[in-house]
């Protein structure tokens, strides 16, 4: 299993749609030094990070998207010989498809469906997942969160500053 926050990262860093919003099509892939040796194949996470991105996006919500995940890379669980649950993946499996899906799915059981979204902000397709006690975050970053307020604000003042306009110009 990987830590969410890895899987996260993996996500906003080499997924097509998030790079695709962050103007970085064209740009080498990066890697995911927080997976370790998973995180040295650009290839390999940007599959990965596809297919886990579909979990914070697909309509169904992520439960559907999770099962559909299970499946394809054959993760199951198990009781180990002392009778805690343990993961099992095929040989064959995509190692880090198969540890992010695991951890995701031990996300949701502990903190529920509700905990994953994606960012807020315009533009933004980063995704994250909501570790805050009252469960109301809404932007990937800090970043996404203030650059948000700056635009509701410039949105407001503006719109202040045209009603001014339209007031002035009846006298």
């Amino acid at each position: 299993m990987l830590a969410v926050d890895a899987v996260v990262e993996l996500v906003n860093e080499c997924s097509d749609a998030a790079r695709a919003a962050a103007g970085e099509d064209g740009l080498p892939r990066p890697t995911v030094p927080a997976l370790g040796a998973l995180g040295d194949d650009p290839e390999r996470c940007r599959r990965a990070a596809d297919s886990l991105h579909g979990v914070f996006t697909d309509e169904r919500g992520p439960v559907p998207a999770l099962n559909d995940l299970l499946a394809a890379t054959g993760v199951r669980p198990r009781l180990g010989t002392d009778g805690r649950l343990v993961w099992v993946a095929p040989a064959d499996a995509d190692m880090l498809l198969a540890g992010a899906v695991v951890s995701l799915v031990a996300w949701v059981d502990a903190h529920g469906t509700g905990r994953l979204g994606v960012c807020g902000a315009e533009r933004c397709v980063d995704v994250f997942v909501d570790g805050s006690r009252a469960a109301t975050r809404r932007y990937c970053s800090e970043t996404c969160l203030n650059r948000s307020r700056v635009a509701r604000w410039r949105s407001r003042r503006s719109a202040a500053g045209r009603a001014r306009g339209r007031g002035a110009a009846r006298q």
